[in-house]
């Protein structure tokens, strides 16, 4: 569910990559979400699954 959370943002234009080739916004993001969700015993699929439009 994550990657599709990924995919979504490059799909809005939203970086996978900086130019020095280190992972950027996209993957950034998708990161923090499972880092939340994990600090807050939630679990990602359901809380992506009622927050994202895709």
């Amino acid at each position: 569910m994550l990657n599709q959370f990924q995919a979504y943002l490059v799909q809005r234009g939203y970086k996978e990559f900086s130019i020095s080739g280190n992972p950027s916004t996209a993957i950034d993001y998708a990161w923090r979400v499972a880092k939340v969700c994990e600090k807050k015993i939630i679990q990602r699929s359901n809380w992506l699954i009622t927050s994202t439009p895709f």
